[in-house]
């Protein structure tokens, strides 16, 4: 059975009639039942982050999702107005990819964009930590063919920090998705 949002867009591409009342009721079934209009709306600087990640993860073909803190932040604050407790102000994305390199063009990508800049590496692990001049960091998590059978992921060069990613590829069902209505 094909995705209901890969029906809606073939129905409407006919520009015919009766595909589009098709079309029309798959949206109001399947599709429109999956956005949530936020109670708050995000912050600008988090929205400009989440749009230049967009960006680049469809440049290098690489699924992404938000996770950690802030991903708890958007559906707390911003989709239901409720206060998160936390006070962490970082990004953290994971990025579905079959190999290391999508990873690495991505932060590569994101520094070039001139918004970003490479942070040093830190602490173990933090190759894939850029950040906003001026602002809070940005974490991109490899996982899906990068990881072990045991959904860990070991960063290069050494594998030396170790990391879960056990639950990232749930992402995959449309239910775990919040897709934003602009206002």
């Amino acid at each position: 059975m094909a995705p209901p949002i890969l029906a809606y867009a073939d129905l409407l591409a006919t520009r015919d009639g009766r595909s589009i009342e098709a079309a029309t009721l798959i949206y109001e079934r399947y599709i429109d039942p999956h956005f949530v209009a936020p109670v708050k709306p995000v912050d600008p600087l988090t929205r400009g982050v989440l749009r230049c990640v967009d960006r680049v993860a469809t440049m290098v073909a690489a699924r992404y999702l938000v996770v950690g803190a802030m991903a708890r932040d958007l559906v707390l604050v911003n989709a239901f107005g409720l206060r998160s407790g936390g006070a962490t102000r970082d990004i953290d994305f994971g990025l579905s990819v079959e190999n290391w390199k999508p990873s690495r063009c991505s932060k590569t990508a994101l520094v070039e964009t001139a918004q970003f800049e490479a942070l040093p590496r830190l602490r173990i692990g933090s190759t894939g930590k850029i950040r906003k001049p001026g602002d809070d960091s940005v974490d991109l998590i490899p996982f899906g063919g990068v990881a072990s059978e045991d959904k860990t992921i070991a960063w290069p060069p050494n594998q030396d920090f170790v990391m879960s990613v056990a639950g990232f590829e749930r992402r995959r069902s449309p239910r775990s998705v919040f897709k934003w209505k602009t206002a």
